[in-house]
């Protein structure tokens, strides 16, 4: 027994054991702790009474002004309610495949699935993939998932450390211990650690004297889609130029959660090549797919006003005050300005705040243009510094030779 070959891979194995036994009940309870929003304040029945009573004294003190961001956005899910009935209907079914909301940043994708479509559900799984890809270093990558999924206690440290205790074992005893753990099998850890807390989650609501109460677990949740709880992965395919073992590892998870019945899963994206990566987890299913593009210009009019609109104090108990948009002489130039600006979101907040700080609508398009054309010139200096311009292909390195260009002809801005 006192040999190392004996005596380590037993050492390795009860601390397996062990960590699986101690650890593993905490990490599914904080996963759903994470899921149901149980320990986030804004949750929390006292707090939601007390912001309540106090929202009420402002409005009956006339202190408080209407939310600009709320007013100016109920135009475009008015414009959208087609769509947000789409997936909440999508999300009664019982389809195993996955919904993709796809759509240009600033297009309002996670807004429309998280406070609309999903408004009032509480069994929702936010993922944001971005901070996932952008860390550094297995450790980092690994601490990154644990925390969009509540998996913790995490000890992403001990990645390294057992890497060292195998290394010493081969030096030992001539064979690894398979104490360590690669980045994969660290994720899938994750992953099915929050599949198993999704689960419970789903089946908490069963009881013995149900009308179904014979089916088995998997059975009932293909009858019941509406228990299963939402899982809304964000940035799917964010630099997934760099590389792609996170998002395999993500899609082989999601599919997986909507084969067997244990959750909904919906991709937010920017890239339209997103059915290239999800086809390798569903290769023989047809995914639900909603394209968000610019709003109209009609849209875009009325959120702009309505955004100006919305801070406007009251006047006098029954005297009728004028709105600012209706005490504004330049807002006929919105159509052009818009014309020009086109329909994102995010640029036309950033055209409303400018106008509501008392510029007009053509000087701020204008300075929104200037910012815009700085920002361009900036990324083309720091692509001619790291010289990745001969990467480019032959259309974009055409349109690459042009940005210096930008700064003396107006009219390529």
């Amino acid at each position: 027994m006192n040999h190392p070959r004996i005596v380590i891979p037993i050492l390795a194995a009860s601390i397996a054991s062990v960590t699986v036994a101690v650890f593993d009940p905490i990490r599914t309870f904080f996963i759903k702790t994470h899921v149901t929003h149980t320990f986030h304040i804004t949750e929390n029945r006292v707090y939601s009474w007390f912001r309540s009573q106090i929202t009420r004294a402002n409005e009956i003190l006339s202190l408080k002004r209407k939310d600009s961001e709320n007013a100016g956005m109920s135009v475009v899910w008015d414009d959208r309610r087609g769509t947000i009935e789409q997936i909440r209907t999508w999300l009664m079914e019982t389809a195993d495949t996955f919904i993709v909301v796809q759509g240009p940043r600033g297009s309002g994708k996670r807004e429309l699935v998280l406070d609309e479509a999903l408004k009032g559900r509480r069994n929702t799984l936010h993922i944001d993939c971005k901070p996932i890809q952008d860390a550094r270093g297995d450790s980092s990558t690994i601490f990154a998932a644990a925390r969009e999924v509540g998996y913790k206690p995490i000890f992403s440290w001990m990645n390294t450390f057992s890497s060292m205790i195998d290394l010493a074992a081969q030096g030992t005893i001539g064979t690894k211990t398979g104490f360590s753990e690669t980045l994969d099998s660290q994720l899938q850890k994750i992953w099915q650690t929050t599949t198993n807390a999704l689960k419970k989650l789903a089946l908490e609501g069963r009881h013995k004297d149900d009308k179904d109460s014979e089916l088995g677990d998997d059975e009932y949740l293909e009858a019941h889609p509406e228990r299963r709880p939402v899982v809304v992965i964000d940035n799917f395919l964010h630099k997934s130029q760099e590389s792609s073992v996170v998002y395999d590892k993500i899609s082989e998870w999601a599919a997986s959660l909507t084969t067997g019945n244990v959750a909904h899963v919906i991709f937010l994206t920017n890239d339209v090549s997103f059915s290239k990566s999800l086809s390798k987890a569903l290769p023989d299913r047809v995914f639900r797919q909603v394209s968000l593009g610019d709003c109209s210009p009609e849209v875009a009019k009325r959120f702009v006003v309505n955004h100006l609109n919305a801070e406007a104090d009251e006047g006098p108990k029954g005297e009728k005050k004028l709105l600012p948009s209706e005490t504004r002489d330049d807002l006929g130039e919105l159509d052009g300005c818009i014309d020009i600006l086109g329909g994102r979101l995010t640029d036309l907040e950033f055209l409303a705040r400018r106008i509501k700080t008392g510029e007009t609508p053509k000087k701020a398009v204008q300075q929104i243009i200037d910012q815009s054309a700085s920002e361009i010139l900036k990324i083309h200096q720091y692509l001619l510094q790291q010289r990745l311009d001969p990467i480019l292909d032959t259309g974009a390195s055409v349109g690459f030779n042009q940005v210096p260009r930008i700064d003396t002809q107006p009219s390529l801005q």
